[in-house]
């Protein structure tokens, strides 16, 4: 099973100022973190999480995407599991990727290199979208 956790991101350019436009964010559209590759690799520490562990390969990779009809990146990750998840799993797996996000894999994101470097790529938290709930979690057959 795939489960694909996601939510949205703002880009600020090396000044700190947000950037909107479509053809910069349609080019760091596929940016992939380099550095923290598997949120995996953090995953554990109570009951629940050890047991997702368990439950999941290695893997979380954290990517960027911009859709056509959206004025903002994606950010998602995507984990690979042996077997279903169970429900509070599932939702212990949402809130641990929003954790990455805020204080882990997506703080102080930055481009390293070429065109946009020192462009920082931040994941949104739930208290700066109107969407709920947040993130979005899709369940992936096979």
């Amino acid at each position: 099973m795939r489960y694909v956790i996601l939510g949205w991101a703002t880009v600020f350019d090396s000044n700190g100022d947000d950037v909107t436009d479509r053809d910069i964010l349609h080019e760091l559209s596929g940016f992939v973190d380099q550095e923290d590759l598997y949120a995996t690799d953090y995953l554990g520490g109570d009951d629940t999480e050890d047991q997702l562990r368990i439950a999941l390969k290695r893997s979380g990779l954290m990517r960027f995407e911009l859709h056509e009809d959206e004025e903002e990146l994606r950010v998602f990750n995507e984990y690979l599991a042996i077997r279903v998840l169970t429900d509070s799993e599932l939702e212990c797996l949402c809130k641990f990727t929003l954790g990455q996000w805020s204080d882990g894999m997506g703080e102080c994101l930055f481009v390293p290199d070429g065109k946009y470097k020192g462009y920082k790529l931040q994941p949104l938290s739930q208290h700066e979208v109107s969407i709920i709930p947040y993130p979005i979690a899709e369940i992936v057959a096979g």
